[in-house]
This record gives structure tokens, C-alpha cells and sequence, in this order.
């Protein structure tokens, strides 16, 4: 798979600039390969509960308690990204400055995790990252505004496209009707 530098130089090839040999380089391409590489790469992470991402977690109590509003404070894990589901449904909670605020006792939660280890990723998010790195290049790079819109489009594209890939690979969801659902027949 791709390593980072590999993913800015396909980034860097979408706006028909030379490539680099490592995002220390003293290059302007790599100074900006490196400062918008992690900050594209969460916000991509951000976007969509991917396969690959996704991580289980059970949630450990702190020893304070909310002001007001819930029992309970939970620390999330070091590497959360963005909260897909907690493990039992029906429970109430809130997220705020960076814990999860609930009433119930454990919390068991799947998350998105910050991936930065770019030999996880899917070959179809490494291909949409690339774009988004390349619309961001090709302005400072470029100095083009329709080679930025043409790669906001092919992101935007590439996007879809990763995330149809990434749901076909997960069976479909049974929705099963409820207690209260089922009373009406």
C-alpha cells in the first residue's frame, strides 16, 4: 500500500507537479504535503464510518461527576476519531470535551479511530485522500482555480465511490421492529 509521501506524490501528479522524496524535504510541495496531509486525512477519517477504521472499545468511569445532566463521565480512547454506535442502543447519553457523559454502567462503544499507519487504508480512500490533497494543491501550487474545481470534483467522486465500495462490504442491516411497533398488529 501506499505510505504517506506516496499518497501527497499521487496528490502532487493530479496537479502536474514534480514529486517528492520525503514530506522533510525543504520544498514548498512538501511543506505543504506535510502540513495538510494529517489534517485531510482525519477530516476524510471524519467522514464516513470506514471498514478499516473501526475500532471496539469499553469505556473506563472517571472518578468526577457531571454538574448536572448525567451520573456519569467515561474518558474516550486516546485514538477516537468519532463515535458510530455505543453497544446497547437505548441508552442516553452526550459527548462533551472529549468524554462521554451517560447514566448507565458499561459503556461499550465502536468508533472511528485515527489511523496513521497509511498501509491500513483502502486502496479507494488512499485514491479519494489524493484528490483531496490535490484540490488543496492546486491553488498555492498551481495558482490554477479550475484545476482546484476539477479536483474538488474528482474528490467528491472518488469519495462516493469509497464509501459505496466500503458498505458493499458489510451485509445489509435488518431493521427489526420494536415492542412498540409490533403492538400495532
Amino acid at each position: 500500500m501506499a505510505s504517506p509521501t506516496d499518497i501527497c506524490n499521487i496528490a502532487l501528479a493530479h496537479v502536474g507537479s514534480k514529486s517528492i522524496i520525503d514530506l522533510s524535504d525543504e520544498s514548498k510541495r512538501a511543506r505543504l504535503c506535510k502540513q495538510f496531509y494529517p489534517v485531510f486525512r482525519e477530516e476524510l477519517l471524519r467522514a464516513h464510518p470506514w471498514n478499516f477504521a473501526i475500532a471496539e472499545a469499553e469505556l473506563a468511569e472517571k472518578v468526577a461527576t457531571p454538574l448536572f445532566g448525567f451520573d456519569k463521565i467515561y474518558s474516550l480512547p486516546a485514538d477516537f476519531l468519532r463515535l458510530v454506535r455505543l453497544q446497547n442502543r437505548y441508552i442516553d447519553y452526550r459527548l462533551e470535551g472529549g468524554n462521554l457523559h451517560a447514566n448507565e454502567s458499561p459503556i461499550q462503544i465502536k468508533y472511528v479511530q485515527i489511523i496513521e499507519d497509511s498501509e491500513r487504508f483502502d486502496s479507494s480512500f488512499t485514491l479519494a485522500l489524493s484528490y483531496r490533497l490535490a484540490s488543496a494543491l492546486a491553488l498555492p501550487l498551481a495558482d490554477d482555480n479550475n484545476l482546484h474545481n476539477i479536483m474538488v470534483d474528482r474528490y467528491r467522486k472518488e469519495v462516493a465511490n469509497a464509501r459505496s465500495m466500503d458498505a458493499q462490504e458489510n451485509p445489509a442491516t435488518q431493521i427489526q421492529a420494536d415492542e412498540w411497533l409490533d403492538s400495532r398488529y
